[in-house]
């Protein structure tokens, strides 16, 4: 696999109230769907790792049409990761701060979920059940990147979770050309 070059460094995002996610595609082309027991070998995972290097542990690096999250230099599946690498999750504070998804590629958001069916049933820790979503789908847009390079990215820009979300975990569902991946959101 070839080193990418030029990833956009992201979207203007406000100190301390904005959290930015870099969605990643591997390849940008949009390619056949592998099928679920098509894995990659670890020396793909590998080469695929080396390609990103600034990724986070919150980015979402899509390859092969699964999604991934990088840690400690290793791409590690979706959705084991969660439970091995807690910090893979996106973490936000309520009515206090924002997810900034973004993408070179175009994507889109279709769906806000909680984690699991039981937990949309009844929380362990609440007597109630959690908000069906912390705030509503946020339309992507095309925006200039921090360095204002010509190169527009696409950037989902969420409200402030509600208050009644604390403590629930929820899933993104986001698409591109009719594939879905669902990345993890924590409200604290």
């Amino acid at each position: 696999m070839e080193r990418p070059v030029n990833y956009s460094r992201g979207p203007v995002l406000e100190e301390g109230v904005d959290q930015g996610v870099h969605i990643i595609f591997l390849p940008p082309e949009v390619e056949a769907d592998p099928g679920p027991t098509v894995l990659p070998s670890q020396a793909e995972l590998d080469a695929a790792a080396l390609s990103v290097p600034n990724a986070r542990p919150t980015d979402i690096v899509v390859f092969r049409g699964k999604p991934w999250h990088k840690v400690h230099g290793r791409l590690e599946k979706h959705p084991e990761v969660h439970v091995r690498f807690p910090e893979t999750i996106l973490e936000l504070r309520v009515q206090e701060q924002k997810a900034v998804w973004w993408s070179e590629h175009d994507f889109r958001i279709t769906r806000i979920e909680p984690h699991t069916p039981a937990a949309a049933a009844k929380s362990a820790s609440y007597k109630e059940a959690p908000p069906e979503k912390p705030f509503p789908e946020p339309p992507t847009n095309l925006e200039s990147d921090v360095d204002g390079l010509a190169a527009r990215i696409h950037v989902a820009r969420s409200q402030t979770p509600i208050p009644e979300a604390r403590s629930f975990e929820y899933k993104i569902n986001f698409t591109r050309s009719g594939r879905t991946v669902d990345p993890n959101m924590r409200c604290l």
